[in-house]
């Protein structure tokens, strides 16, 4: 057993040690996970010493993977801990069990500071858990646009020309036509498919194998999709992170609200950018209604989009320093917590 402490104590003893810990979905086969933590990587770089635990629906009780670790339940008093555009998921409350609350309220009062991406999840951060809540912009508007295009110029898809990105996390025959439909109403002869990771490529190449135009993007790559996106004329989605990037990238765009992923969050991101629901189309359009659509264009104002997106990266880069900075002392605890039965 000494043998075996000492060889314990030497392996620790060359451990390296980090300023900042980041906890989140980044592993998943998702465009959306794996830019989302690369956004809070790079803001984070040299802002503090702490645990962070990033954005997307981590503390939504729904999705089966949510465990006490991403409530930072492992850190010690010692560490700070932040949570940066964390989200709860669609609004409302019933979705948390008494359980669920009694554990997880002690471990978000222990937080420094806690950012939320909606609006409505403050109420639920203050009403369900007694903790305080700012909103920051979801971490793929943290960067600047031409650090997405510098990124993108590393793919290599191979459609050139005028043609429209399709990219579905959930693909359906009844969104292939709307996603066709729209290509038709726009005139485009390029369709470029960009399958999800998640076990998306055959059913997608499979649903649009009788369309000529269509050309399914050949290897899942981040850098892929973001050139895809980024020499497209028009984008339809039905992703959360996929309408954002649009916005990002200012490509025309339709978006398919993902009622299996959580609607609310794109009724909220679209309100944000200042579109409300002119970009949304639904998986039930015809054909006719979709060349009916006036929303359906190639003229889509981006003023109202591109001001949220700099003023919100300047406040949340604001709001982000403060709470990694070391020096700064703060809690989270507060608000009125709600006694549920």
């Amino acid at each position: 057993m000494r043998a075996l402490r000492t060889v314990t104590a030497l392996k620790m003893s060359t451990w390296k040690t980090y300023d900042v810990a980041v906890l989140g979905w980044w592993y998943g086969k998702n465009y959306g996970s794996i830019l989302t933590y690369y956004g809070v990587t790079r803001a984070v770089e040299s802002l503090g010493r702490t645990f962070v635990v990033g954005s997307d629906q981590l503390w939504n009780p729904l999705i089966g993977r949510v465990h006490d670790d991403l409530f930072l339940d492992f850190v010690g008093p010692r560490n700070d801990r932040v949570s940066y555009g964390t989200s709860f998921g669609n609004r409302g409350t019933d979705m948390f069990e008494p359980p669920f609350v009694a554990k997880h309220a002690a471990n978000l009062q222990r937080f420094k500071a806690i950012s939320v991406r909606e609006e409505y999840a403050i109420d639920t951060a203050r009403d369900v858990f007694g903790v305080k809540a700012s909103r920051v912009v979801d971490p793929v508007f943290l960067l600047p646009t031409e650090h997405y295009r510098d990124l993108a110029s590393k793919g290599a898809v191979t459609p050139e020309g005028d043609y429209i990105a399709v990219f579905f996390l959930d693909p359906t025959p009844e969104k292939t036509d709307v996603a066709q439909a729209v290509a038709d109403k726009l005139g485009f002869e390029k369709i470029l498919v960009i399958p999800s990771p998640e076990e998306g490529r055959e059913l997608t190449a499979s649903l649009f194998a009788d369309d000529p135009r269509a050309e399914i993007m050949a290897e899942d790559a981040p850098e892929n999709f973001l050139q895809g996106y980024r020499d497209s004329s028009y984008v339809v989605t039905d992703s959360f992170h996929g309408s954002a990037f649009a916005a990002i990238f200012e490509k025309p765009f339709s978006s398919l609200y993902n009622t299996k992923r959580g609607a609310d969050r794109f009724t909220h991101l679209m309100t944000s950018l200042g579109f409300g629901d002119s970009r949304r189309v639904f998986e039930t359009d015809s054909a006719e209604k979709i060349a009916e659509n006036a929303n359906v264009t190639r003229g889509v104002d981006f003023a109202k989009a591109r001001e949220y997106i700099e003023t919100g990266r300047a406040s949340s880069m604001a709001w982000l320093k403060a709470a990694l900075d070391p020096v700064k002392k703060g809690s989270a605890r507060g608000g009125r917590r709600q006694t549920r039965g």
